[in-house]
């Protein structure tokens, strides 16, 4: 997953029905709920400052409510940013490690 930065390039804010993360900051483990209205591809990203993909969930064809538990704590501290996309839409938001 620590290959090369990756290549972001979205159009357009996300629109999503409700969205949370908890705890931020955190140790590297959070808990992630949110709920999209259209169904389509969804990829949940989380970057490092280096723009370096540390965790990557592609779920097919979603819609409605999605909850789990993100776990990056073999990362090293610091600012990582969590990305929910579909097509060319983002929902981006700052997670801090420590």
């Amino acid at each position: 997953l620590l290959a090369a930065p990756a290549k972001v390039d979205f159009e357009e804010e996300l629109a999503l029905k409700r969205i949370e993360f908890s705890p931020n900051p955190n140790n590297g483990q959070f808990n992630l709920a949110f709920e999209l209205p259209e169904k389509k591809n969804t990829r949940i990203l989380v970057f490092d400052q280096m723009g370096r993909q540390v965790h990557k969930e592609i779920l097919s064809n979603f819609d409605g409510s999605y909850k789990n538990d993100i776990d990056i704590s073999a990362q090293p501290n610091g600012v990582y940013f969590l990305i929910i996309a579909q097509d060319q839409k983002q929902f981006t938001r700052k997670i801090v490690k420590q």
